[in-house]
């Protein structure tokens, strides 16, 4: 395909069609009869669905066997296959507009290949010097970690930067749950598990020409009754932000199912 200017190879888009949506991807295959010269020909149409079968990359050994097992799952520091760490955010406030703390975020997601159907699991830690602060931002209700889906039109649709805001529609599909484990919360350190609910109703991630989808994870500021931000100071970019890719099946012999107490 001719994508502005330069000759790009993609894979074909799967079939795409939403009520909202001023896009729509179809596929159609048509029959021509030819009769002769002396009658009319003959179109023959229909239309049909494709899906392409695109697999989730399996778990680490220990987190395929804690969900065989039903077993605790083991974190970043003892199963560091099982992990994408993101890079640490340290958050700079105050309490009650009395006194400043700071407290460094950690997040670490599974993989960064979910299938539809599934969950992503989450483990996040907060570590500082000032217990209240850390009690504060480790309520799960605190914790604001979306799955926005990015859909884009246009030359720029498949350029790896960010496209044209005029030409990119932007939903939050998912926002993460979280719980405090049994273990693993220590004075300076809390510890809290998590998760992400991929719909079944999500579209594969998908890039053609003039045309994709792309996902991403992104944790929020913080908003806590008491806890004022001081930096990071935007209240509308994200502190973290991670691409993600959605397949249409998840790994073989593995289900990825809710762990939510």
């Amino acid at each position: 395909v001719h994508d502005q200017k330069t000759v790009k190879k993609f894979p074909l888009p799967p079939t795409f069609s939403e009520r909202t949506s001023a896009v729509y991807l179809d596929y159609k295959l048509i029959l021509m009869i030819k009769r002769g010269i002396l009658k009319v020909n003959q179109t023959l149409p229909t239309i049909f669905s494709y899906v392409p079968l695109t697999r989730a990359e399996p778990p680490s050994r220990m987190l395929q066997k804690a969900y065989r097992e039903n077993l605790p799952l083991i974190g970043p520091e003892g199963d560091p296959d099982g992990w994408h760490v993101l890079p640490s955010v340290t958050i700079h406030g105050k309490i009650f507009h009395t006194r400043s703390v700071e407290v460094v975020l950690s997040v670490m997601i599974y993989k960064l290949t979910y299938a539809r159907g599934t969950s992503a699991p989450i483990w996040l830690t907060l570590t500082g010097n000032d217990e209240q602060a850390l009690d504060l931002l480790s309520s799960p209700k605190a914790i604001k970690l979306l799955m926005v889906r990015s859909l884009a039109t246009g030359p720029d649709a498949s350029n790896d930067m960010e496209p044209r805001p005029g030409n990119t529609f932007f939903d939050n599909v998912a926002r993460a749950i979280f719980w405090a484990p049994e273990h693993g919360s220590a004075p300076g350190k809390r510890v809290l598990q998590g998760e992400v609910g991929i719909k079944p109703s999500l579209k594969p991630s998908t890039l053609f020409h003039k045309f994709s989808i792309r996902y991403h994870m992104e944790l929020q500021p913080f908003e806590v009754p008491g806890f004022v931000v001081t930096a990071p100071t935007s209240k509308t970019n994200p502190l973290l932000k991670q691409k993600v890719t959605v397949v249409n099946l998840g790994a073989q012999g593995i289900t990825m199912r809710s762990r939510a107490p």
